[in-house]
């Protein structure tokens, strides 16, 4: 039996495009408009509250759950890649609490604070997209296939940067202590950081073509051998690489004009969910 309170459920607020151009997904998991656009709804009550538990935020848990919510025409939204995942935050902002956001900035060239109205459908409006088939050539010898993050790589990054700053503080702790000890920590926390950078770099590689034979080898197993005996330019090209797929999309850089002393500067707006949604 029907719900006779269907009716009244929440309906789309908008519809926009992935910058991705959805070549990293499966058409049969992507429901899209005529116009390759997918449809975001607004954020729920419960929605609402999930984003107020920050160790939820932390494991990209809540993101995922309300990506489902709120975008239910993408039935694996672990499979997001980070440009996408920006721009529906983004739309889902909008669908939530409408186009228009304000952003308190400090003027680099006078420290006042003042307020700037954001119009969000024109960041979304003006977002790039994604090359077709991303790659990087090694040598003429190899052709790497490459995407941007995902869920789980954002994640890691994010584990990632909370280790840097522990290292950061153990260096900074006082000298008196137990030198050799905090060496011992400061290294295995590099030696993590290491480990997890490269299986960042090996989960972003989706295929190599070995040049001379053709031969294209997608086993994750042998990637993972590939990459964890990449040269230093090797892993530099594709880190790069893998770099300017996950800025494609929407641009947090904004200009600005300082209304007391005519100063005028780009600044890259917080899009972070812990306080994008407040």
């Amino acid at each position: 039996m029907n719900n006779p309170l269907q009716q009244y459920f929440k309906v789309p607020k908008l519809y926009v495009k992935l910058p991705s151009q959805y070549q990293f997904y499966d058409p049969a998991d992507v429901d899209m408009s005529a116009n390759q656009e997918v449809a975001v709804y607004a954020l729920s009550a419960r929605d609402q509250i999930l984003l107020k538990t920050p160790d939820a935020l932390l494991n990209g848990e809540t993101l995922i759950q309300i990506m489902s919510n709120c975008v239910p025409g993408i039935r694996h939204v672990q499979q997001l890649v980070e440009p996408d995942i920006n721009t529906l935050l983004l739309a889902i902002k909008i669908a939530t609490q409408g186009n228009k956001a304000e952003w308190n900035v400090s003027c680099p060239n006078c420290q006042k604070e003042q307020t700037f109205e954001i119009n969000l459908t024109e960041i979304i409006e003006q977002q790039s997209f994604m090359e077709e088939d991303p790659s990087v050539s090694l040598n003429d010898n190899l052709i790497v296939k490459v995407k941007p993050f995902n869920f789980e790589q954002r994640n890691l990054t994010l584990i990632n940067e909370i280790e840097e700053s522990q290292a950061v503080k153990l260096m900074q702790e006082d000298q008196t202590r137990n030198t050799e000890q905090q060496a011992k920590q400061i290294a295995q926390i590099v030696s993590n950081m290491t480990d997890r950078l490269f299986q960042l770099v090996a989960k972003s590689v989706l295929s190599v073509t070995i040049v001379q034979t053709g031969q294209v080898v997608t086993d994750p197993q042998h990637i993972q051998e590939f990459v964890m005996n990449l040269t230093k330019y090797q892993a530099d090209a594709i880190t790069e690489k893998v770099k300017d797929l996950n800025r494609t999309g929407i641009s947090p850089n904004q200009k600005f004009v300082c209304s007391s002393c005519n100063h005028a500067w780009d600044h890259d707006l917080d899009f972070d969910p812990l306080s994008f949604f407040e």
